[in-house]
């Protein structure tokens, strides 16, 4: 059964038995009410008859044997009343007969008391009035019988009439609760339709439900599910993409070196040469294996690189520059690009094989970006509690859109570089957690054809922990 079916079902079914048990309640009221009242006039014209009968009799003398309850029995006829009048035989007789019921009236009714019972006669209802009355030293047994009929039939005519009246409201709450549940139920479809949609992919997909204020707050929150989910995805096949390449570059990186490494070594061994052609080819496989060692060491400190608690101890700056230019150097000289420092003799703190593996992935991108013979500047600077070193090339520099998105650690920019090497991408990456162990920062500022200022800054007090 379909959603809007149940949904109609559910409504009306509730709807009518709230119906249902508020009209039963309230004919049944109404019927007590009616019968209560029937029964008080009924006792209130037995007791009034009875009663001024009974003393004008008294008052005027009757002769002895007459009939004092001829009048009464009259009177009780044009009220509406049967009277029926038994002697003390016939009072002695009938209790003779357990089942008669007027049998069980005398033993239930005290001689100071008056009782009434309901009782059915050939579809007809009456209400009897039950009394002992003393005439004459004689007890006489005296009941008085009205028809209530009507009453009792008026409890019938209100429930036919509402049965009528619930016949014709269950057709109207049926199509109100179908055109309510067929809106709803439509609101449902769309909602349930942009679901699959989503579930399949089309991320793109967007609600506009119309209908009172929680359908419209629906529609905002799926929307906005939605667009988060897209952006997520976005986000997540440019990474994918980004690692795709990476595992390439990786390949490429590994793979050339490896394959110029077998190549000499079998000139090595294969070919008769002089020693310095010996000496060239060794030297090549030393660099091209330094080449491999170097990109395996920064997979490796990016992958192991985590935010933990690192050795913070005072550094002398003349001892971490020369260090730094000794490590430098090699890499640059092949390039014919120069090193020179600025840097005051003065301590700072920090971890200096951290920061130095910071610097050097900043002068590699500087060398990568800078044409032969030209000059990559490193600067020491402390002020403000702030230890800063800056490292500028004049070099192809980075455009608007690749600084947008240098900082991811998977991003490579497509611009070629001078040297003819774009490397893995990871180098900026690092030396941002490096920075971040320190509790500081990583800035670049850059312009196309005019080279690229980095600067990495820390507080000279760092926090412990």
């Amino acid at each position: 059964m379909k959603l809007q079916h149940q949904f109609v079902l559910a409504g009306l079914a509730v709807s009518l038995l709230c119906l249902l048990c508020a009209g039963i309640l309230q004919i049944e009221w109404n019927h007590h009410n009616r019968l209560e009242q029937r029964i008080r006039e009924v006792l209130d014209i037995d007791n009034i008859i009875t009663r001024s009968y009974l003393l004008n009799y008294e008052t005027a003398g009757a002769s002895k044997g007459s009939d004092p309850f001829s009048r009464l029995r009259f009177n009780l006829l044009l009220r509406g009343g049967i009277l029926g009048l038994y002697s003390p035989d016939e009072v002695e007789e009938i209790g003779e007969h357990e089942s008669n019921p007027l049998t069980q009236a005398m033993a239930e009714i005290q001689p100071s008391e008056r009782g009434h019972r309901l009782t059915v006669r050939n579809s007809r209802h009456f209400l009897t009035v039950y009394q002992w009355l003393t005439h004459e030293n004689s007890v006489f047994f005296k009941s008085v019988r009205f028809d209530i009929t009507a009453t009792i039939e008026m409890r019938q005519s209100e429930y036919s009439r509402f049965l009528l009246l619930l016949a014709l409201t269950s057709l109207v709450l049926t199509v109100l609760f179908s055109l309510v549940s067929n809106r709803l139920s439509r609101s449902l479809r769309l909602l349930s339709r942009g679901v699959h949609s989503i579930t399949d992919g089309e991320y793109s997909e967007r609600l506009y439900l119309k209908g009172n204020q929680e359908v419209a707050s629906l529609s905002v929150d799926f929307n906005a599910m939605a667009e988060t989910l897209e952006e997520k995805h976005q986000t997540l096949e440019k990474r994918n993409r980004a690692q795709n390449e990476l595992l390439r570059n990786i390949t490429h990186e590994l793979r050339i070196p490896l394959t110029n490494i077998l190549g000499y070594a079998e000139m090595v061994q294969t070919r008769e040469a002089s020693s310095e052609e010996v000496l060239d080819w060794n030297g090549y496989i030393e660099r091209e294996a330094q080449r491999l060692l170097n990109t395996s060491t920064l997979l490796r400190n990016y992958i192991l690189l985590e935010d933990k608690a690192i050795p913070i101890l005072p550094i002398r700056s003349e001892q971490f520059f020369d260090d730094l230019k000794q490590c430098c150097t090699p890499l640059v000289h092949e390039s014919g690009i120069s090193l020179r420092f600025d840097c005051p003799r003065t301590v700072f703190s920090g971890n200096a094989d951290l920061l130095t593996a910071a610097c050097v992935n900043l002068i590699d991108n500087a060398q990568k970006a800078s044409d032969k013979g030209m000059v990559i500047e490193i600067e020491l600077r402390q002020t403000s509690g702030i230890t800063s070193i800056l490292i500028r090339d004049k070099g192809t520099g980075i455009s608007r859109e690749e600084l947008a998105n240098i900082n991811d650690p998977l991003y490579q920019m497509n611009k070629a570089r001078p040297s003819g090497r774009k490397g893995l991408g990871l180098g900026l990456s690092i030396t941002k957690r490096i920075m971040a162990l320190h509790s500081g920062s990583l800035s670049l500022e850059s312009e196309e054809d005019k080279g690229t200022t980095a600067l990495i800054s820390w507080p000279k007090e760092i926090p412990v922990g």
